[in-house]
């Protein structure tokens, strides 16, 4: 059996038994360029009248490599054109838009996941499929141990959660490397692989290559303290759900601990926290966040808020007689003064609007996508005609919008709607050459979206933009 076609078959098995796909599964891939996308892209087309799968690819373009960063987008058109799977790609400036406080791995992967979660949405793919092999495994428990994890970080990235699949963990990147040689795939480099600004490559290049040279067990001894850690964890969970069954409810948005059943136990308080904040979600904690929260619950008199960022909102309360902490989502940060992004209107933007915590799918669409979903919620559709300049930003003194029935003051439409200050600065606008097209008022779950009557799509419309809220 040739070294391709052993690979192919432990690829196989390995999908098989973590269950990874069912016939008939519209699979999104989430891919670069390079050498394990590839073989991911070549072995999932194998797999595909065996399983009957309808592929999709997803690329995001991190515009931080210059004309690399295009020729990788050319080079994933070029393939999918050639295996007639349809391609999704999304540029977004990460340079320009990156958070302060957040790296920009993190922050990557949190636009990137976003991004797929809401096409998977959009198009109706069952899975999303990423790369991710054993090396990347080792490097990510090694990476959360030198910064700081629990138990829960040590058991690195799963094969599986809800409709992600990485069918590639149990290969190394020697292995992967091998199948590309084999069957002649080509790749493309990045460069920036051999920068060790970024932890990851530190970590890939530097760390691991040193302690290996002493230590050449060292990837194993990763993998199973991982291993270990899934089953500690796993054995853990089920002594508290015997122990403390209800202590844990989940309503619409929101997960409730009723942690006055734990009495003083902090290992158990901390663990339960940690456990719900990670899976519901999918937000990394400190040690030192969980501990104030532990404190907060049990000094804080009455109803009160213990914790308000990333995302993420803890709130004490009572119900049903008892006293229970209350974790929610919550995406709208507190407003710094004006803020204003400016986006191209001819093209594909991801913009992130880091003040109130959202981003903002938008893209040039036609009239059949318009007619189809011109209810989603959190996606407005505009008639942008031939305007060359457009600007998302929220309210400036004396805004005005011209609906069906007039021209209103947007200060008036605010006050109906009976809109909190934070709530008034953190409406975003859409402006196209000056005039303000629509009020994303959605974005404030106190009120449907406005779209100026001339920016109102119609079935001659000759250039539509979608603007669209990312989920998380």
């Amino acid at each position: 059996m040739k070294n391709g076609d052993n690979f192919l078959t432990k690829f196989r098995e390995f999908i098989y038994s973590a269950r990874l796909l069912h016939k008939g599964d519209r699979v999104l891939l989430s891919l670069s360029a390079g050498k394990d996308s590839m073989a991911l892209l070549h072995l999932m087309n194998n797999l595909r009248e065996e399983y009957a799968l309808d592929l999709g690819i997803f690329h995001l373009n991190h515009k931080i490599r210059g004309a690399d960063s295009d020729d990788d987008e050319d080079f994933l058109r070029k393939m999918a054109d050639v295996l007639r799977i349809p391609l999704y790609c999304r540029q977004h400036d990460f340079l320009s838009q990156q958070p302060a406080g957040m790296s920009f791995e993190e922050y990557a992967r949190t636009i990137r996941y976003r991004m797929l979660s809401s096409i998977a949405a959009e198009e109706h793919y069952y899975r999303i499929c990423t790369a991710h092999n054993s090396d990347d495994q080792v490097e990510t428990i090694l990476m959360r141990i030198v910064t700081g994890t629990g138990l829960h970080g040590l058991v690195g990235i799963s094969p599986s959660r809800d409709m992600i699949i990485r069918p590639l963990l149990w290969a190394t990147a020697d292995e992967v490397y091998s199948y590309l040689e084999d069957n002649g795939i080509t790749w493309r480099e990045d460069r920036s692989n051999a920068e060790n600004h970024y932890l990851r490559n530190f970590i890939r290049n530097r760390v691991l290559p040193l302690v290996q040279s002493r230590i050449p067990s060292t990837s194993n001894a990763i993998l199973a303290l991982g291993e270990n850690a899934s089953e500690q964890l796993q054995l853990l969970q089920q002594m508290v759900e015997r122990c403390y069954p209800d202590l844990v409810c989940v309503r619409d948005d929101e997960v409730i601990i009723r942690y006055e059943r734990m009495g003083e136990n902090r290992p158990l308080f901390t663990h339960v926290c940690a456990g719900q904040i990670r899976s519901g979600f999918q937000q990394y904690v400190s040690r030192g966040m969980l501990l104030e929260l532990y404190r907060k619950a049990h000094t804080a008199r009455g109803h009160a808020e213990l914790y308000n960022a990333d995302g993420i909102r803890v709130m004490k309360t009572r119900q049903e007689d008892e006293w229970v902490l209350v974790l929610s989502r919550n995406t709208m940060y507190q407003p710094v003064g004006e803020w204003e992004y400016q986006v191209s209107p001819v093209r594909d933007n991801v913009c992130t609007i880091s003040e109130i915590g959202i981003v903002l799918d938008i893209r040039v669409t036609d009239y059949s996508e318009f007619e189809r979903r011109i209810n989603k919620p959190g996606c407005v559709y505009v008639d942008a005609g031939r305007c060359e300049n457009l600007k998302i930003r929220n309210r400036r003194l004396g805004d005005r919008i011209t609906l069906e029935n007039g021209t209103r003051k947007l200060k008036e439409l605010f006050v109906d709607l009976k809109l909190g200050p934070d709530e008034k600065q953190g409406v975003p606008l859409v402006v196209l050459d000056g005039e303000i097209a629509c009020c994303m008022l959605s974005v404030t779950k106190k009120g449907d979206d406005r779209v100026a009557k001339k920016f109102k799509v119609k079935k001659d419309s000759k250039k539509i933009l979608a603007i669209c809220t990312i989920t998380s």
